[in-house]
């Protein structure tokens, strides 16, 4: 692999991680109509590690909250932790993030090897974006009007199951893991900043948990190939900011279902062409 290869993989990575267009079914189109070749592990480890730090440095102040108050809930009945009104919220929001953990993993490892078959398809990456797309059109006018701050209160443990479900059906190439759980959200009734946010925050356990599995598989990394990782794990984590930061933005605005329309064309093209 080349600097300019790592580069612009680095950046295609970072901005196909967060916002709503799947970054696997542009891995898989890429390769299969492009002619791309697909990195190596070490590649991979680290965009997801780049990726990873981007939504914990994008969020830092959430991360923050949950540490902090998942430290002083320690002390406090688990009723209390779970009142939408109580003061800790971000013990709450932990117990949240777990709850959609819970579907997102059982989905990722007892699916994992079905899935697998279809990153050879280019037909069923097509099929798939389009499901993205009818997702994404649902969310119009969904989630209310634009707000400062999020509003945890809106998510329980039944939508969080719902959102982890969703993520957990983003392993199928094609439909977007961001997008989809950010539907979910909207459509359950959370609130647009929450509901991104939620969708971000619970990603943390799911990219490390990529990163956990796909580095038991690292080798030996050759000499020559440092810088190369060094730029691809930059280009990542500063496109993934900038991803973020735009995908916030537009979600706050309502503007989600936009995604749609070129998850839509992408996923025609790739059925008529695959």
């Amino acid at each position: 692999m080349t600097h300019l290869d790592a580069l612009i993989l680095g950046i295609v990575q970072g901005l196909t991680e967060f916002l709503p267009v799947s970054s696997s079914g542009h891995l898989v189109l890429g390769q299969a109509l492009l002619g791309l070749k697909q990195h190596s592990i070490e590649f991979d480890v680290v965009v997801h590690v780049a990726t990873l730090l981007a939504v914990v440095v994008y969020f830092r102040s959430e991360v923050r909250m949950l540490i902090a108050d998942s430290l002083s809930a320690l002390k406090e009945r688990p009723a209390d932790v779970m009142d939408a009104n109580q003061r800790l919220v971000g013990a709450r929001l932990t117990l949240l993030v777990i709850a959609a953990s819970i579907p997102t993993a059982i989905i990722g490892l007892g699916f994992e090897d079905l899935f697998e078959q279809l990153f050879s398809s280019v037909r069923a990456v097509g099929g798939f974006l389009l499901v993205t797309s009818a997702l994404l059109w649902l969310t119009w006018k969904r989630g209310g009007e634009e707000s400062s701050a999020p509003r945890y209160e809106t998510l329980n443990v039944r939508r969080a199951l719902v959102i982890g479900l969703a993520q957990g059906a983003a392993i199928a190439p094609g439909v977007s893991r961001s997008g989809s759980t950010i539907a979910s959200a909207l459509l359950c009734g959370v609130e647009r900043r929450s509901a991104a946010s939620f969708s971000f925050l619970i990603s943390i356990p799911a990219i490390l948990g990529a990163v956990v599995v796909r580095a038991d598989e690292l080798g030996a990394i050759p000499a020559d190939q440092y810088g190369v990782l060094a730029l691809g794990f930059a280009s990542a984590l500063i496109s993934g900011l900038c991803g973020l930061w735009f995908l916030m933005r537009i979600v706050n605005r309502g503007g989600l279902y936009l995604f749609g329309f070129y998850t839509a064309a992408v996923g025609i093209a790739a059925l008529i062409l695959g």
